[in-house]
């Protein structure tokens, strides 16, 4: 049932893809990317606090290179004469950790299947504040997020079955 679910929300990701006119390159790439990180997170044996601590290491020269040139081509957010945006960009700080670091716990606790299905809260939750703000539903839209929204309930009726039918070990006489 998972094969078939995964088909069901690839099926559904190809139809918005051909309606949308162009390959989703961003989307595809930072869908595999996060898939890429799942899968280290969940062979990597290390604790949740100390991976994220490695993370940030390896990730600090490259954001610290990335902010110097925004600061010499005077492109930089953090200035003086915003402190409302320096605000808000220290605050993303913890409010961009504390997801990872509830994910790196996760990671290590659940099925790789579970995690990737699980991805799907967000874009629906994309979804519902888009629709409550009046973006434009299409039929591809729709289409699209059916399949996948099928492929999750076959996915979550699978999980739960499966849960059900685990055989209990009959005690030897």
């Amino acid at each position: 049932m998972q094969v078939g679910a995964v088909l069901l929300a690839a099926v559904g990701v190809a139809i918005l893809t051909i309606s949308g006119g162009e390959f989703p390159l961003i989307s595809i790439t930072l869908a595999t990317s996060f898939t890429i990180y799942g899968v280290i997170r969940k062979q990597v044996v290390v604790g949740a606090m100390p991976g994220l601590f490695v993370e940030t290491l390896v990730l600090f020269p490259v954001a610290a290179v990335l902010l110097g040139m925004m600061i010499g081509s005077g492109t930089s957010p953090f200035s003086a004469e915003n402190p409302t945006m320096v605000g808000l960009l220290l605050l993303g700080c913890p409010l961009t950790v504390l997801p990872l670091l509830f994910f790196s716990f996760a990671a290590r606790r659940l099925r790789l299947s579970t995690i990737g299905f699980l991805q799907f809260i967000g874009p629906t939750g994309q979804f519902l504040v888009g629709y409550y703000y009046g973006e434009v539903l299409t039929v591809p839209h729709l289409i699209c997020f059916g399949f996948i929204w099928t492929a999750v309930a076959l996915f979550i009726f699978d999980a739960l079955w499966s849960g059900k039918r685990t055989p209990v070990p009959i005690q030897e006489l």
